[in-house]
């Protein structure tokens, strides 16, 4: 049998080329260098941990520490206290309080002067039998009684000890005589009306001794009304005074000026010690 089968040519394999370069141009790559750190260096004193504790406490004393409603701690800085406004909150209440009682003060020595005060004195007269003295006294319009006394002129002593006062109001007036204890008894009257002074101590002086009735009488129609102004406004600067004091501490606190509102304090506090005086004044 013939061999038919036909050779299959083939061809050789072809060579591949690895390329030696690559072309363009890779980064280059750079070398590390070395970095030098220098070690700090501290300056200064040392301090203890006391003095830094002190300083801590220092910055916090101007604070206040309170819890929020988060349940978190709050620092509140706490205003300073100023003395200046102290003083402001204080001085205005003072000054209305106290500036009418010490005009008033000045004033009221020369007032007896200004309104024309005359002084009399009459002489009682011994009822027979008795311990009544009387006499006779009566104003016509417009003089009016300013004050009165009994003054006994007598060698006893005793009949001259303790002292005499009245007590009036309109046209009528009530005599009083004080002991050496202080002790104070009604020992007559005045009434304009029926013009009679009655003066009885329960005592009969004497037919060596005298009874007087002084007094002092002034023309109401001459009547200075500066002294009669400034007793009439003691009640309405005493009011005033009070609402200022409120009015400065509720504007200092309100404000953070704790001085100012400190201030207004001690002006509410000493306003009845100014209420005091007014009505020892105004009478």
């Amino acid at each position: 049998m013939a061999d038919s089968s036909e050779e299959v040519k083939t061809s050789p394999p072809q060579p591949i080329e690895i390329p030696t370069s690559i072309e363009g141009e890779l980064p280059q790559v750079q070398t590390p260098q070395s970095i030098e750190i220098s070690t700090p260096r501290l300056t200064g004193n040392v301090q203890s941990s006391n003095v830094q504790d002190n300083q801590l406490m220092a910055d916090t004393s101007n604070y206040k520490f309170v819890v929020g409603p988060d349940g978190q701690m709050v620092a509140i800085h706490k205003p300073p206290f100023i003395w200046k406004d102290f003083y402001y909150g204080f001085s205005v209440p003072f000054a209305i309080f106290f500036l009418p009682i010490l005009l008033l003060a000045i004033v009221d020595p020369f007032y007896d002067d200004y309104q024309g005060y005359e002084d009399e004195v009459s002489e009682l007269t011994k009822t027979e039998n008795s311990t009544q003295y009387t006499g006779n006294l009566q104003f016509e319009e417009p003089f009016r009684l300013g004050g009165c006394s009994i003054w006994i002129d007598s060698s006893n002593e005793e009949f001259r000890s303790g002292y005499s006062y009245c007590e009036s109001w309109g046209d009528n007036a009530t005599i009083f005589i004080v002991d050496d204890n202080g002790n104070s008894s009604k020992v007559g009257e005045w009434n304009n009306s029926l013009g009679i002074i009655s003066f009885d101590a329960g005592v009969d002086f004497g037919d060596n001794s005298a009874v007087y009735f002084e007094y002092s009488f002034y023309n109401s129609d001459e009547e200075w009304t500066l002294e009669d102004t400034l007793r009439d406004s003691l009640g309405f600067t005493c009011l005033l005074g009070i609402i200022s004091s409120v009015v400065m501490a509720v504007s200092g606190f309100a404000k953070s000026k704790p001085g100012l509102g400190w201030g207004g304090c001690l002006g509410i506090l000493i306003s009845p010690v100014a209420a005091i005086i007014s009505i020892l004044f105004s009478w």
